[in-house]
């Protein structure tokens, strides 16, 4: 049970040290950026917004 407590905090902590410690925090925030920008072409072509 002991070991359980600890893979979660592990988990939870390199978590945070991804998202909030420099340079990994900007490679984040331009992943997400690139993924919405993708998205949203993606469904302006399946819903038929884009190029027509």
């Amino acid at each position: 049970m002991r070991s359980m407590v600890w893979m979660i905090g592990a988990v939870f902590v390199g978590q945070m040290v991804i998202r909030f410690v420099p340079p990994m925090s900007g490679l984040m925030r331009d992943y997400r950026r690139v993924d919405g920008l993708i998205w949203r072409e993606r469904l302006g072509r399946w819903f038929g917004s884009k190029g027509r």
